[in-house]
């Protein structure tokens, strides 16, 4: 098949998800993905006639417009592999194809702050879900499903620790640090210390706005009005505590680091009393 152009059936079959099954649109959209990876490392390989290279634009802007339409999707199957194949081409597609392959340049492909919100939206509602919220009653079943949202959460967090997307991106995700340890807290600390080798300064900040998420969900949740002992209160001051010891206990080392973490959290605390 390698002499053949398959990209124009493959992505009728993409755009398909009303008459077909997600399963089968599902495996058209991982399809699309290498077929595009393949345009790219055919363009590497030889000089790039800019008329192909063009092509190659429209069918990335023309795949990310749909993948990204399918996040919300309510198949589990094609929502899954529209964001591995998200994640995946925001990786090849950075910014470092245009320092290795200059021609390539106007290929690059970068997740702006609206992106960056669906692909963490996405995994709070299809990753850091509840044990009993997952319909699986086979242990079988049960493994694959953690294993497949492993993957989702590593992939997200592969754009994080290579600086695709900023380290802020990460801060919903930081909210179950400790619900969902057990399951995910391998890859959340190994992400966290891979942040704080990028810049510690803004993984405190990261932190700062993580914590601000869940005292404002708590106040949602309170009616507007949180008591200083309650349970909720409680569980986000051992958050804080949790996430802020991952800093060490050096103090001259890290003070750039708390000074940004409490500058962020002073600044959260006015803006609310002034729009009490």
């Amino acid at each position: 098949l390698t002499g053949l152009d398959l990209w124009d059936s493959l992505i009728r079959v993409a755009q398909a998800s009303n008459e077909a099954s997600g399963e089968v649109v599902g495996q058209a959209v991982a399809c699309c993905t290498k077929a595009i990876l393949w345009h790219i490392a055919r363009l590497s390989e030889s000089d790039a006639d800019k008329t192909e290279i063009s092509k190659v634009r429209r069918m990335i802007n023309l795949f990310m417009e749909i993948a990204i339409g399918y996040l919300d999707n309510p198949s589990k199957r094609l929502s899954y592999e529209s964001f591995l194949s998200v994640c995946d081409l925001l990786v090849v597609l950075s910014r470092h194809l245009a320092v290795h392959l200059p021609s390539l340049r106007s290929l690059v492909y970068t997740a702006d702050r609206e992106l960056e919100l669906k692909l963490t939206n996405y995994l709070e509602r299809r990753v850091f879900v509840d044990d009993e919220e997952e319909e699986e009653e086979d242990e079988n079943a049960k493994f694959e499903s953690l294993h497949e949202r492993r993957t989702q959460l590593a992939a997200f967090c592969k754009l994080v620790i290579y600086n695709f997307v900023p380290i802020r991106a990460a801060a919903p995700l930081y909210k179950y640090y400790i619900r969902s340890f057990n399951d995910f807290g391998d890859i959340m600390k190994s992400t966290l210390a891979k942040s704080r080798e990028i810049n510690r300064i803004h993984t405190a900040r990261m932190i700062a706005q993580c914590l601000q998420l869940c005292y404002n969900e708590l106040e949602a949740t309170s009616n507007g009005h949180v008591e200083h002992g309650s349970e909720g209160l409680q569980a986000v001051k051992e958050l804080a505590r949790r996430l802020n010891l991952s800093f060490g206990l050096d103090l001259i080392k890290i003070r750039g680091a708390m000074v940004a973490f409490h500058s962020e959290g002073i600044q959260f605390c006015v803006a609310s009393a002034a729009a009490a």
